[in-house]
């Protein structure tokens, strides 16, 4: 019905952690609609979403915003999010925030980290687990640095990460960067200082496997193969603050 997308909304705040109430301005190009969520979900016209009409807003609690225009006659714009975590602790680690509606997660039908009747036996369950699916789900990802700045911030696939470990909370994932969403197909960001890539077509956020509850003897090995000298290659690491839909889920390894 049309062959013109209309542009990602223009916001004029970045995802950040904050501690007193700001507010944030989104442009409405003329002619155009714009609709929000902090739901997780994506924007669309109707309940839940919530239609913006002079594009100035008031942020004072931790919200996941997703935005979108609309305008007939036109496709509609790429999602954009924003997450804003009022925290007092300014961390000193990164953190990596990570939104998809909430179903894509928990609906037993299809939600990837749920029990039910699509899902399949193994890796330590005789449950139909539907985690055990190689699903991908629509997301989006958050990367603010220590400086509190907004790194990365695109449209993703989520899907499972790990074997026996799918099982554990809080989850592994693994983030990957498709075109499909409007964004690129990688990730342009170097967050390994002992490696020399500055793009990344995808990433995982680890639960520590096995050694969930310590998470970072995996990690600490590959760190110690690294600085050695032994020429062989391992997985890079830095531990991140993770948050899912805006819900802390502790401190995760990103790979």
């Amino acid at each position: 019905f049309a062959s013109e997308q209309l542009p990602a909304p223009q916001i004029d705040v970045d995802s950040k952690l904050f501690t007193e109430d700001f507010n944030i301005y989104i442009d409405i190009p003329e002619g155009a609609s714009l609709y929000y969520t902090n739901n997780s979900s994506l924007p669309v016209p109707g309940n839940p979403s919530v239609k913006i009409s002079s594009g100035c807003h008031t942020v004072n609690a931790t919200n996941i915003y997703r935005f979108r225009l609309y305008k007939d006659g036109m496709l509609p714009s790429p999602v954009v999010t924003r997450s804003y975590i009022k925290t007092d602790n300014m961390y000193g680690i990164p953190v990596v925030s990570v939104v998809t509606a909430n179903d894509n997660l928990y609906s037993t039908a299809y939600g990837i980290w749920a029990k039910g009747p699509n899902g399949k036996a193994g890796n330590g369950q005789t449950d139909l687990c539907n985690w055990n699916r190689e699903w991908e789900r629509p997301a989006s990802i958050d990367f603010i640095d220590t400086d509190n700045k907004m790194i990365i911030n695109q449209e993703v696939e989520i899907s499972n990460a790990g074997r026996y470990s799918r099982a554990f909370e809080p989850h592994s994932i693994k983030l990957e960067a498709k075109k499909k969403y409007g964004y690129d197909n990688f990730f342009a960001f170097t967050p390994f200082s002992d490696k020399p890539y500055n793009k990344y077509k995808s990433l995982k956020i680890r639960n520590g496997g096995n050694s969930y509850q310590a998470r970072f003897r995996d990690a600490a090995m590959h760190e110690v193969f690294q600085r050695s000298g032994v020429n062989l290659d391992c997985q890079s690491y830095q531990p991140v603050h993770h948050y899912i839909n805006g819900v802390y889920k502790g401190v995760l390894n990103l790979r």
